[in-house]
């Protein structure tokens, strides 16, 4: 606690990056996944040629694609951005996917006999139904958002916590180890719990 109140202000300076790029990969995680998963709903061949491509992204870890994103946008923001949204747009995805899917047929067969066009019964019917789940899959792309931050941090930074925690263990400072790895928990709670209301707000129903 006495060398945590000594570095507040490193730390401080570092978290603010970190929590930039989860801020900025959570927002276009959200943009992403959204749009992805209307598009697995309303368009079949996008659902066939894309949907195994998106579960076996999943099966490539973050850490073995950064070296990659390293080399193509350097250690700039927007890498590390980018190393975000591959980690997170999986469940916000799915989520809004499955969510369709689990609507009853019938709800369909109504709609068609009331002759809404496939647009209509996407916005006004499947979508809705689907809030509570895609609301699931916001929340558990959020508390994964700081922790994606700083393992694209890890593979190649000059700022954030990752890059913080990567020179601590070389120095062998296990202090400012754990000082980063408490700031970096108290900064997921605290952004899960942002977006937990919002949401709560939002989706009442869900």
């Amino acid at each position: 606690i006495h060398h945590l109140i000594r570095d507040h202000a490193l730390l401080a300076s570092m978290a603010w990056i970190t929590l930039l790029e989860a801020l900025l990969g959570l927002f276009a995680a959200l943009i992403f996944g959204i749009l992805l998963g209307a598009g697995l709903v309303l368009f079949r061949p996008v659902n066939y040629l894309c949907l195994p491509m998106v579960i076996l992204s999943q099966a490539i870890p973050t850490l073995a694609v950064a070296p990659l994103f390293v080399l193509w946008f350097g250690l700039s923001l927007n890498a590390k951005v980018l190393l975000v949204l591959f980690a997170l747009f999986f469940p916000i995805s799915l989520s809004l996917y499955e969510g369709v899917r689990q609507m009853p047929q019938v709800w369909r067969d109504q709609a068609k006999l009331m002759q809404a066009t496939r647009f209509r019964r996407f916005w006004y019917l499947e979508l809705r139904f689907a809030l509570p789940s895609l609301a699931s899959g916001i929340r558990m792309a959020t508390a994964w958002a700081p922790v994606s931050a700083v393992a694209s941090e890890w593979v190649g930074s000059s700022r954030g916590l990752g890059f913080l925690m990567i020179n601590a263990t070389s120095e062998l400072n296990t202090d400012l180890v754990f000082e980063a790895i408490l700031v970096l928990a108290l900064m997921a709670w605290l952004l899960y719990h942002v977006v937990d209301r919002c949401l709560s707000r939002w989706f009442f129903w869900g």
